[in-house]
């Protein structure tokens, strides 16, 4: 049985408490948030231990890992603490907010011996997979071109004041574009070689951004195309196309795959599951297999590093290139 804890009781912690109780071999013990209301209400709906200090938290020894699920200018903070408690780190995206915080908290988790898992769930939707396959079967050909759209309204949900200030990793892009980045990586199995973008706040006046649009060239020499908005009113659009040499695959929102030959779509079947059960039970799979993490910090890291390309591409003008990385893909 593994023993879990949860720092942050925000939106997407509900998920992981959810995927904890879930799963046979998992149990949340505690859970802190700096609001005491929320914390308490967080712990009573869950059946864990509230705390108010995240440090009580990682003080316990009762504990084998822990999801941290807080606002992204605290990442760093927070997960070099855990390293150094010696307790596992599953870190919802994006690991942090620059290159040299994601370094840090790499480096914390090796000094301590503990895994890190960067909680990119695209890789666990079961149409995600699905598509991977199809991808890895070859029989599409390589794919030539690929273009990631994701358009929805910036208040469709309630946004928490950190949402909305840039410093605080707030916005659109900070929170949805590691989402496309990592997507595209994991399809694509390549990484990026160089980036030119436009990222800002042009419908809502933030510090946050409200849109980007990113054009990414991959080592293996495909090109992609990432347009995403947080609109003021318009249509909500989730979808991904890979221009393929022999047909098009198409991925609508994350539940639909299809096969685009002779001027039609075909639709392709999709197995059921949830994601967030479905990650942390490879996590679990490695700490017993002893073989490090899903989804590594070098990994996160380098969504990180095309996430603030893209940004400093924007604010210069300019086309950004990168040296290559020796990452793991597969």
């Amino acid at each position: 049985m593994h023993n879990v804890g949860i720092i942050g009781a925000g939106r997407i912690a509900h998920e992981h408490a959810k995927a904890v109780l879930a799963l046979a071999d998992t149990q949340l013990l505690a859970a802190a948030d700096i609001s005491a209301v929320t914390a308490e209400a967080f712990a009573t709906t869950y059946g864990c231990t509230a705390h108010t200090d995240y440090r009580e938290l990682l003080a316990r020894n009762d504990l084998d890992y822990v999801v941290i699920a807080l606002p992204h200018h605290l990442h760093a903070e927070v997960g070099i603490a855990t390293a150094k408690a010696g307790k596992h780190i599953f870190m919802e995206k994006p690991l942090a907010l620059t290159v040299d915080e994601c370094d840090a908290i790499i480096a914390a988790a090796y000094q301590a011996g503990v895994a890190l898992h960067v909680g990119h769930h695209h890789h666990f939707i079961p149409a995600n997979l699905k598509l991977k396959a199809m991808l890895d079967s070859e029989q599409f050909g390589p794919v030539i071109m690929a273009t990631d759209v994701w358009l929805k309204a910036f208040f469709s949900e309630p946004r928490p004041p950190w949402f909305l200030d840039r410093a605080c990793g707030g916005g659109m892009w900070l929170m949805n574009g590691p989402h496309l980045i990592d997507r595209l990586m994991f399809f694509l199995n390549s990484t990026v070689v160089s980036v030119i973008a436009r990222v800002g706040s042009a419908f809502h006046g933030l510090s946050a951004a409200d849109f980007a649009q990113a054009h990414l060239l991959f080592a293996n020499g495909t090109t992609a195309q990432i347009v995403h908005a947080g609109y003021k009113d318009g249509v909500n659009r989730f979808n991904l196309t890979l221009t393929c040499l022999e047909a098009e695959l198409k991925l609508t929102g994350i539940t639909e795959v299809a096969i685009g030959r002779e001027d039609k779509w075909t639709t392709v079947p999709v197995e059921a599951g949830n994601c967030h059960q479905a990650q942390h039970s490879a996590f679990i799979r490695c700490l017993m297999d002893g073989i490090g993490a899903p989804v590594t910090g070098d990994w996160g890291r380098e969504v990180v590093r095309v996430l603030l390309a893209c940004e400093d591409s924007s604010m210069k003008g300019s086309t950004r290139r990168f040296e290559s990385t020796e990452i793991r893909l597969d």
